[in-house]
């Protein structure tokens, strides 16, 4: 315990936090700064459990306030299984609407089809972990639900690669790979127990 303190109160750790404090006072159109004083490792998620079809809701246990309609989080997805190759993917997004003063959570389900090169490439990339002292923005991030369905329909949730603050902004590839694809169809559902 006293070793982690004087290392987070070290002249470099301090002088690294104040700049990147600066920085981000100084412009508006930074986003954040992450400052390491420690080690930073790469991993990839164990392998995501090939399921019977994609389940958008699964993928929004983050994107509400805490409530009854929040589903639980998804234990089920992973990295891209070896062998597992995409006939199309499914983008999943949360949703709201007010309709007489009521709002109903919607979840939106886009379908995209094309070259999945990229976005198998961008996928594979492994995230980043770090080890000590690690000084993140103070924001929230939406992150998209990721689905992956082979010819059979066997469908994968996709875990998106992230930085050492568990963030998918600093691992862009993967929002230009869905990007690049083509939305050839999209559903948009209420989630269930609401009642419209």
């Amino acid at each position: 315990m006293g070793s982690l303190r004087s290392r987070c109160t070290t002249p470099a750790s301090r002088l690294a936090l104040l700049a990147c404090l600066a920085l981000a006072l100084g412009s508006l159109a930074l986003t954040g700064c992450t400052v390491f004083t420690g080690k930073v490792t790469q991993y990839h998620p164990v392998p995501a459990v090939v399921q019977q079809s994609v389940d958008c809701l699964l993928s929004m246990d983050n994107s509400w306030p805490d409530g009854p309609e929040t589903p639980p989080v998804s234990t089920l997805m992973g990295s891209v299984p070896e062998g597992f190759v995409p006939d199309k993917v499914f983008v999943c997004r949360p949703g709201e609407e007010t309709v007489n003063g009521k709002s109903t959570r919607l979840v939106q389900q886009e379908e995209r089809v094309g070259d999945f090169t990229a976005l198998l490439a961008a996928l594979a990339v492994p995230s980043d972990r770090g080890e000590a002292n690690v000084a993140c923005p103070a924001m929230m991030e939406l992150r998209l639900g990721l689905w992956l369905v082979n010819a059979a329909g066997d469908a994968v949730q996709a875990q998106w690669p992230t930085d050492t603050c568990g963030m998918t902004m600093g691992k862009p590839d993967t929002q230009k790979a869905i990007d690049a694809l083509n939305v050839v169809n999209i559903l948009v559902s209420p989630v269930p127990g609401q009642g419209r």
